[in-house]
């Protein structure tokens, strides 16, 4: 995708695959990753496109990864 700024067009990463989080901590489109779910902990998978939402300012693990299911009974 790209994103027009003070008449400097820039492209950005805009989806990452199944798997992993699109992050984007800053206005600084080197910066842009598409960063692996661990497998483990609290931010684990993901199973759908990461995809960006214009307007948030920082995206990461936290809001694409989700967190591993709790085995049955507990």
């Amino acid at each position: 995708m790209t994103e027009t700024n003070a008449g400097v067009t820039t492209y950005r990463i805009s989806a990452c695959p199944a798997g992993h989080a699109l992050v984007r901590t800053s206005n600084i489109p080197i910066a842009d990753n598409c960063a692996p779910c661990p497998g483990t902990g609290q931010h684990a998978y993901n199973l759908d496109v990461a995809k960006w939402i214009p307007g948030k300012v920082s995206m990461g693990l936290d809001n694409f990864c989700k967190p591993c299911p709790l085995p049955l009974g507990t």
